[in-house]
């Protein structure tokens, strides 16, 4: 799996967060669009050597993941992604379907996302949750230099799943 070097950060203003990244030179790469996603939890998939199996429609392409999320106390290193693009959402749930899974969770959101210097900043609004940034970048000092230029303290950093952002807000 390769290195996913990644840190998102809570709560950000749309309208102020946007004109920040256009200030330090960032360029909005694709609109905010509607993402929808289908998950295979290991919680439920005692066999699975990953965190999650996920296939989501980002509204341009629709991805097939396999993710291990780092701990809270753990490095942004720890992240750990394999992807793929694959061509039709719903035929892609019905392999898995075929094998005996089914998605324990689906989920929808907004996402916009910006280019800085080759890194990708990501606009993230999920029900019941204000708006969030996720900063993934080539290096952890490339994700925490841009942190940093957008305001934001580096330990406020949250390198799990949004999960950890619903248990902090409810």
């Amino acid at each position: 799996m390769d290195t996913e070097l990644e840190a998102k950060f809570y709560p950000v203003n749309k309208e102020k967060y946007r004109e920040k990244l256009k200030l330090i030179g960032a360029h909005l790469v694709i609109p905010e669009r509607k993402m929808r996603r289908s998950l295979f939890d290991r919680r439920f998939h005692p066999e699975f050597k990953c965190d999650y199996i996920r296939v989501r429609d980002e509204g341009n392409s629709i991805r097939l993941s396999a993710k291990i999320h780092a701990q809270a106390e753990g490095k942004i290193s720890d992240q750990k992604e394999v992807d793929v693009q694959v061509s039709d959402y719903d035929k892609t749930l019905e392999i898995f379907k075929a094998m005996g899974y089914l998605p324990e969770l689906y989920q929808e959101s907004l996402r916009e996302t910006w280019e800085y210097k080759g890194a990708e900043i990501t606009i993230d609004t999920r029900p019941g949750l204000d708006p969030y940034s996720e900063i993934e970048a080539q290096s952890e000092e490339e994700v925490k230099n841009i942190a940093q230029k957008l305001g934001f303290a580096w330990d406020k950093k949250i390198i799990t799943t949004v999960v950890e952002i619903y248990a902090e807000v409810y």
